[in-house]
């Protein structure tokens, strides 16, 4: 999806701390596999961590995330 949006090789790519030893090694060993230009397919990556509320991991899937109301 982000190689459609945003184009083969692009400078950041963002995610949550718990996607950075599994989920993202394995993506982009699949992109760079996939290009197969001998670059990197993304510069930098930066991982964050997670916010808290009450004590808790604030996640949608944990049920720990507010909902504005529309």
């Amino acid at each position: 999806m982000s190689i459609t949006l945003l184009g083969s090789h692009f400078d950041i790519h963002t995610g949550g701390v718990d996607h950075r030893e599994l989920h993202h090694v394995n993506e982009i060993a699949q992109s760079q596999a996939y290009l197969g230009d001998g670059q990197p397919w993304v510069r930098y990556w930066l991982h964050n961590e997670y916010l808290q509320l009450g004590g808790e991991k604030m996640a949608k899937s944990a049920g720990g995330a507010p909902r504005l109301a529309t």
